[in-house]
């Protein structure tokens, strides 16, 4: 779905969650509404591991003298909550392998939607105690979306 300047952050998201949702294998089966991706952390009871996208405060610049157009970069935070270490490692490269390898992808990719020079900016861990305790990654990237 390509980026409207309507609804450019709502649009955003759902296009990375929708990228990340259509490419990455779900490690368990899931019953009934349960999902694995999605745009907020959720409120009921969930079966780990899941991943949530969020778009974080943006930068927005004019293009030109007298210009309407903008040019805003979107940071978004991906967080992979998991229940063991490699789990979450592998979900965290396969998140980066998939928002790195789908710019360009014809009809799908970040660019075809108007999500423009992925840049991956940081990444942290925050890990509860315990050996029961969750497994959870923090990586921030962005994008660059050209608003008319």
């Amino acid at each position: 779905m390509p980026v409207r300047t309507a609804q450019f952050i709502e649009d955003s998201v759902i296009t990375i969650r929708n990228l990340l949702r259509d490419n990455l294998t779900d490690p368990i089966t899931r019953s009934g509404d349960e999902q694995f991706i999605m745009t907020q952390y959720p409120t009921r009871a969930v079966k780990y591991p899941i991943i949530t996208v969020r778009c974080r405060p943006l930068d927005m610049t004019s293009l030109g003298n007298r210009s309407e157009a903008m040019d805003a970069t979107l940071i978004f935070e991906v967080q992979v909550w998991a229940r063991k270490e490699k789990e979450k490692d592998n979900l965290v490269q396969a998140v980066l392998d998939q928002l790195r390898d789908e710019q360009f992808t014809a009809t799908t990719g970040t660019v075809a939607n108007g999500l423009y020079d992925f840049a991956f900016r940081s990444s942290s861990m925050v890990d509860e105690e315990g050996i029961e305790g969750l497994r959870r990654a923090i990586l921030e990237v962005s994008y660059r979306v050209i608003l008319e």
